[in-house]
């Protein structure tokens, strides 16, 4: 009995002292003053050394080629609560990071690093510098407005780079046609994005990994990445697919879609085999083609409490 009693009075009391903790913390942190705010031009350069267009020409590598294992530059980015763009700028230039933040409130950094071997790698951070209790108590939370930390990334054509995107809480436009792409892993979350490849990529990709959730997503022409495999989740908003006129070779597409909708638009002449299952869902639209005269696209689709949508060009 007093072991009961005991019991029943921790579940009393461990309520009512965090609740006396986040009292005091939160009075703390109102004292301490909302976060200071101040504006400032982003203006980052960083040099970028791997293996360029005329190395890769020199060792009889053209256009099309796979890349050679290891070659490709890690490059990832780590950003949040802006409005970010990526694009492509020209074959031997550095990574550019301009723009316009709030560097009272954001840190924006970037770094080389390297790995055991000694290659190298290029990190860029774009984060608060506050908690988002210390904001919700000082500030009433977060809000990111279409002017707000406007940061455009620029990163070189003709060096092959492994690149690796996190994206949450604003908004985002990835122009991603043209770049030397090894493996591109993008995790684009809570606000507006859109990736954009309108000009096929000079490598054969190893792998493409796209997560996207809570928020309204596009990507376009995804068959320029020139993939071999192609891996999209959806979460809990809208994602809208298009594989663009033709893929480039045979290509093996998964997609999950929970919570929400995905439209898949695929290619007039591709030879499409596909699989899709459902629960407590929807699906529309046909894959079949027997016409084909393309490249395999082999799809396998399910959706979770959502909708897959699939058209044809």
């Amino acid at each position: 009995m007093k072991t009961f009693l005991k019991i029943a009075l921790g579940c009393l009391i461990v309520p009512i002292v965090l609740g006396i903790v986040l009292v005091i913390v939160g009075l703390a942190m109102r004292q301490a003053g909302a976060p200071q705010h101040r504006d400032e031009t982003a203006n980052l350069d960083q040099p970028l050394p791997g293996v360029t267009a005329g190395q890769l020409a020199s060792e009889g590598l053209q256009t099309g080629d796979a890349m050679p294992a290891g070659a490709a530059v890690p490059v990832e980015m780590r950003l949040e609560e802006g409005n970010f763009t990526i694009l492509p700028a020209s074959a031997g230039s550095s990574i550019r990071v301009e723009g316009d933040y709030d560097a009272g409130a954001y840190e924006l950094k970037q770094e080389m690093r390297k790995d055991s071997s000694g290659n190298p790698s290029y990190f860029l951070s774009f984060r608060s510098r506050y908690s988002m209790f210390r904001r919700l108590m000082t500030e009433g939370g977060v809000h990111v407005d279409k002017d707000d930390n406007k940061i455009t990334i620029f990163l070189p054509r003709g060096i092959p780079l492994a690149l690796n995107v996190q994206i949450s809480k604003g908004a985002s436009s990835l122009r991603l046609g043209g770049l030397a792409l090894r493996s591109a892993k993008l995790d684009l979350s809570m606000g507006e994005h859109a990736v954009l490849v309108d000009e096929p990529n000079p490598l054969e990709m190893d792998r493409l990994e796209m997560r996207f959730a809570m928020g309204e997503s596009r990507v376009e022409n995804v068959g320029n990445f020139r993939a071999g495999d192609i891996e999209i989740w959806g979460k809990m908003g809208e994602v809208n697919i298009d594989l663009g006129q033709k893929i480039e070779r045979d290509t093996k597409l998964v997609t999950r879609m929970r919570f929400g909708e995905m439209q898949l638009r695929v290619p007039h002449d591709a030879r499409v085999k596909g699989r899709t299952s459902v629960f407590l869902g929807g699906t529309k639209g046909k894959l079949s083609n027997d016409e084909g005269t393309g490249f395999l696209l082999d799809v396998d689709s399910s959706a979770s409490f959502g909708e897959v949508k699939y058209h044809r060009d």
